[in-house]
């Protein structure tokens, strides 16, 4: 269709009911309601956001755990496979067991896409009542608090500290499934290689993990510094469009004024 005529509005599908942001708007905006207490008569966002997402959130977990347990019943299924295949027991035991193999890559690349896709959806739900809500409040807020705050942050806010959000949905399950995996791949090389080859292999892990923090840290001080930077960079340019506005508009009236002058005078003559 595009290679024929321009796209247009109604020639683009319709947003699916869950996802359009009327209906995600009035759900959070009822949970945030319901959320308010003294201390915070406006709500609390995050006990909102959990309150609108839990059920969904608590699925995708269970459905990890399952795709976690058919990932590592495949190294088991191979072992036993290869240990008929050397042993040259019933052939067609070992296609079984390699039909077993294939069954459970199907499974794990099927539940690894629906446990994403139910992330994904989640996240965008998550962003657009976020960036609804930040944009409400910017209407709201006053001249004297913008001149105080300045329009980067409140920029930064709507776009990029709200979009950073996208990925938390997406990987919090990996602050219960980290140690869960570590546990069950402990136990497999201790099952494979003995205790103290295990016990080494998780030690160099542990070493790993503050090397890891100390990276993230300076990342984090350098995404604030360049956000530092946006901040200004925005101010600066906010006021340069100002400028030239205001500039371009008295220029403006002076031709105006002279080209109102000239027909006044050709209509006196």
């Amino acid at each position: 269709l595009g290679a024929r005529k321009h796209l247009e509005q109604t020639d683009l599908w319709d947003t699916a009911h869950r996802d359009e942001p009327q209906r995600l708007w009035g759900s959070f905006q009822r949970h945030l309601g319901e959320t308010a207490t003294a201390a915070s008569p406006q709500g609390l966002v995050w006990r909102a956001l959990s309150r609108e997402h839990w059920r969904v959130f608590a699925a995708t977990g269970v459905l990890k755990v399952v795709h976690d347990c058919i990932m590592f019943s495949q190294p088991l299924i191979l072992e036993q496979l290869l240990h008929h295949l050397n042993a040259g027991r019933d052939r067609w035991l070992a296609l079984g067991l390699a039909g077993a193999l294939f069954a459970a890559a199907m499974l794990e690349a099927i539940t690894v896409n629906i446990y994403f896709h139910a992330l994904f959806r989640m996240s965008l739900h998550t962003k657009t009542q976020l960036l609804e809500m930040l944009y409400r409040k910017s209407l709201c807020v006053g001249s004297a608090v913008k001149a105080a705050l300045g329009v980067g942050p409140i920029v930064n806010l709507q776009s990029n500290d709200a979009a950073k959000l996208w990925t938390v949905p997406t990987y919090l399950h990996m602050v219960w499934n980290g140690p869960f995996q570590i546990i069950v791949v402990m136990a497999l090389l201790i099952r494979v290689l003995t205790v103290w080859p295990a016990v080494a292999g998780f030690c160099v892990t542990l070493a790993i993990i503050p090397v890891t923090m100390l990276l993230g840290r300076l990342l984090t001080s350098a995404r604030r510094d360049s956000m530092a930077a946006a901040d200004q960079r925005i101010k600066l340019m906010t006021e340069v469009i100002t400028g030239a506005r205001r500039w371009l508009v008295r220029v403006g009236e002076g031709f105006l004024d002279r080209g109102l002058a000239w027909l006044e005078a050709s209509w006196v003559a």
